[in-house]
Formats: structure tokens, sequence, C-alpha cells
């Protein structure tokens, strides 16, 4: 038959307390405000007797999505909020943090996704490499970009199937 509000499962995840949140939200603030205003400074600095020799390594096309990661940083503070609240009972309060981190998940995964299709070399200047002086460091760097968005990736579906068997009703 219909299954009931008690046939779903008791959720043993620990949630955030208010600290951790107050804390996420500030470190959130933090990290939109170095991401928007500091991203231009993200580069080699070479020091010579001239003065100061910068060489950026972010693409114009990384600039675009600074949006898409200040929004998701930014959601992903909000939907914490409702956890400083103590008002909802335990188990509501794990099925509304559960849901919201597999929502953040997905978001997550639409940026990888989005990254890795478009390729390292639409967000690296890679010739900064070698005016920097090490273009070994460059093709390394693709392959490690490529690597780590892959496992990123990864972990975030396989993150986003564990909450799913977490939150799944009991058989009975």
């Amino acid at each position: 038959g219909a299954w009931k509000i008690k046939d779903l499962p008791e959720i043993s995840d620990k949630i955030p307390g208010k600290a951790a949140v107050i804390a996420g939200l500030i470190f959130s603030v933090i990290a939109i405000i170095i991401l928007n205003l500091f991203i231009d400074q993200i580069g080699f600095y070479n020091f010579n007797e001239s003065g100061t020799v910068f060489t950026p390594v972010l693409a114009d096309e990384i600039k675009r999505l600074l949006p898409l990661f200040s929004v998701r940083i930014a959601v992903g503070a909000v939907v914490l909020l409702p956890l400083i609240m103590q008002t909802a009972g335990n188990a509501r309060r794990q099925y509304y943090y559960q849901l919201s981190q597999m929502g953040l998940v997905v978001f997550d995964i639409g940026i990888f996704i989005l990254l890795l299709s478009r390729g390292p070399e639409a967000f690296f200047i890679f010739d900064a490499f070698k005016t920097a002086g090490i273009e070994e460091l460059a093709d390394m760097g693709g392959k490690l970009y490529t690597g780590l968005l892959a496992l990123l990736l990864g972990l975030s579906v396989w993150s986003l199937i564990r909450r799913t068997k977490v939150i799944l009703p009991k058989r009975r």
C-alpha cells in the first residue's frame, strides 16, 4: 500500500550545528568577495631588478562563469539557514538537510560537466606558463585540471547516490 511518514528511515548523518552554519556563512561571503574582486590577481609574479612582472593564467571564459560560481556558493550557504532555527523536529531537519544537499550536488554535477566539456584551454592561458618559464607545468596543469574535475564529478555522483539511498522509504 501507500507509505507513511513513519516508513522513512531514521537518518544518522550529522547535521551541522549553529556554529558550523554561521562559520559556513562567513566563509561563503569571504569566498564570494575574493572570487569576484581578486580573480584578476591569479597568475605568476616574477620579481626582477626592473620591478614585478605579472602574467595572468585565467582566461576570460572563467570570469564569465563567476556569477554561476557565486550563486552556487551563496545557495550553498542560504540552504543551511533553516538549520539555525531549531523549530522543526529532528526527522524533518534531517530530511531537509539531505534534500538540500542533494540539490546542491546536482548543481555541482552540472558545473563539473560544464567545466569538463569546455576543457582546460577554455579557462587557462597556457602560454602564461611558457612566459613564466615553467612550460612543463602547462601540460601537467591541463591533465591535473581534467583529472581533478573527473574525480570531483565521480565523488558528487557517489554522494548523490548515497544520499538517495539514505532517504528512501524502508521496505516492509
